[in-house]
């Protein structure tokens, strides 16, 4: 009995432009598609034997996998061979090794950027990722990370995601601030004024999730070149608002509802973009000084 949900020889012979609503593929009809040339997108498919890895390492052209959710190491290490563009999307489970392999290759794309199924990173695989030449490398899989992967990361041209990170350590931190783009911390929620201090050497724009910060730390974090966005914060002081004030990039306080008549007049005169957009408890005043400035996207 054939099987409506995937592509047999006959349907890849037939219908090899079409092949999205399948979600399995047998290896005969990847050793036919392999040899055809041109984008194939085959993003339905959730599982890809070693075989058919194989045979589809020979397709010429871009190959779409998106929809995988597992991929052997030796099936990774033929689509290594595949000489045009592959995208993969962000359910697919890797072993380091898969991963490294796959980093070393280039011209692999990934949704939500790559590396982002670890939960555990060493530090040669960190070594590899650091050449992978997509936008990103998201590790919100991650709970720990050695400062010599950090290191190798910080050479990563791209954006870095570590959304499972609760504390940072300032070794970690001191390479981490050498990355020069996009740095997500979203895994803090707090931020001691050391770190701070030496995040604030971080060149790129840098996210964090702070409920609360020191009015040092706000020094620390106002010196960062680049766009600064702190989430989950809710009250600004306004020697807190003076610091950020003198910050040089976009600055994005979304969450900040408590901001004095002074804080507000202080922060007004921030020369960048500055996005606040949850200002409930602010006076009429304050939301008068703000809201005449062309620069601050507000909102109550």
């Amino acid at each position: 009995m054939s099987n409506k949900n995937e592509i047999t020889a006959a349907v890849a012979k037939k219908e090899w432009l079409t092949l999205s609503e399948y979600k399995t593929i047998s290896d005969e009809a990847a050793e036919v598609l392999g040899k055809e040339k041109g984008f194939l997108r085959l993003d339905g498919l959730t599982e890809l034997s070693d075989a058919a890895a194989e045979s589809l390492s020979k397709h010429q052209g871009d190959l779409v996998l998106s929809g995988l959710t597992e991929l052997s190491d030796a099936a990774a290490e033929s689509l290594c061979k595949h000489q045009g563009t592959i995208t993969f999307g962000g359910n697919v489970m890797l072993s380091q090794k898969a991963t490294a392999d796959l980093a070393n290759r280039g011209n692999i794309l990934c949704w939500d950027g790559f590396g982002f199924w670890l939960t555990t990173l060493s530090d040669e695989t960190a070594e590899s990722l650091a050449n992978y030449q997509g936008e990103s490398l998201n590790f919100n899989g991650l709970t720990e990370l050695s400062v010599k992967a950090a290191h190798s990361l910080s050479r990563f041209q791209g954006e870095l995601l570590f959304g499972g990170l609760t504390h940072l350590s300032e070794p970690v931190a001191d390479a981490l601030s050498m990355h020069h783009g996009f740095l997500q911390l979203d895994g803090l929620n707090t931020l001691t004024d050391p770190v701070a201090s030496i995040l604030s050497n971080h060149q790129g724009g840098l996210c964090l999730y702070l409920r609360e910060i020191t009015d040092s730390v706000a020094l620390g974090l106002s010196k960062i070149e680049g766009d600064l966005m702190i989430y989950e914060l809710s009250e600004l002081t306004d020697k807190a608002a003076e610091y950020f004030s003198k910050h040089r990039g976009e600055l994005v306080l979304d969450q900040v509802s408590v901001l004095s008549d002074k804080a507000a007049d202080i922060i007004s005169v921030h020369e960048g973009i500055v996005r606040m957009f949850n200002l409930k408890s602010i006076s009429p005043k304050a939301w008068e000084i703000l809201r005449k400035k062309k620069n601050f996207v507000l909102t109550f």
